[in-house]
C-alpha cells in the first residue's frame, strides 16, 4: 500500500510538469546557447526565449524541430516516459 501512495505522488508530479518545462530541462541538459539551439532546430532564438520566460506556450513547431534534433528524446519530451530498450531515453540518463 505504501508503494501505492508513493506511486500515485510521482505520478501526480509528472501531470504537472508540462512540455514547455520538458523543453527547457532538454535545453538546459543539452547546455546549448539560445544561438545554438536556433541553428540546430532552425527555429529563431527570440521564439525559444520567449517560451522559456513562459511568454509563450510550446507547439507543435517546437517540438517536431527538437524531435529532429534529439530523436532518442522525442517520447520523454511529449510524454515524460523513457523506453530506453528502445533508445528513448530522458536527458538526464
Amino acid at each position: 500500500m505504501g508503494s501505492d501512495v508513493h506511486t500515485e505522488k510521482y505520478e501526480e508530479q509528472q501531470d504537472q510538469i508540462t512540455i514547455r518545462d520538458r523543453i527547457v530541462a532538454l535545453w538546459d541538459a543539452k547546455g546549448l546557447t539560445a544561438k545554438e539551439l536556433e541553428k540546430a532546430s532552425g527555429l529563431d532564438r527570440d521564439k525559444w526565449y520567449a517560451l522559456r520566460n513562459g511568454r509563450r506556450r510550446a507547439n507543435e513547431e517546437d517540438i517536431m524541430a527538437l524531435v529532429k534534433v534529439f530523436p532518442e528524446h522525442a517520447l520523454w519530451l511529449v510524454s515524460g516516459e523513457t523506453a530506453p530498450e528502445a533508445g528513448q531515453t530522458s536527458p538526464e540518463a
